[in-house]
């Protein structure tokens, strides 16, 4: 390395989670992504909402030619 360098600055270690750790950050991480998607299921209910659009209806898309003359 060239130029001056601060005597203080030593590599930094590498923070990776391991074992426990990793555990604890995949189960909170899951219960996090489950509370989010519950929240939005509450607030706008997509899942078995009879209100939602084409609820058990398939939309016919068929033209249907209009009677003006």
């Amino acid at each position: 390395m060239c130029g001056w360098t601060d005597p203080e600055d030593e590599n930094e270690e590498e923070i990776t989670l391991k074992g426990r750790e990793l555990v604890y950050f995949c189960i909170f991480y899951t219960i996090a992504a489950i509370c989010v998607f519950s929240m939005f299921e509450i607030v706008m209910p997509v899942i078995n909402n009879p209100k939602y659009p084409f609820y058990n209806h398939i939309p016919d898309y068929t033209f249907i030619p209009s009677n003006h003359t």
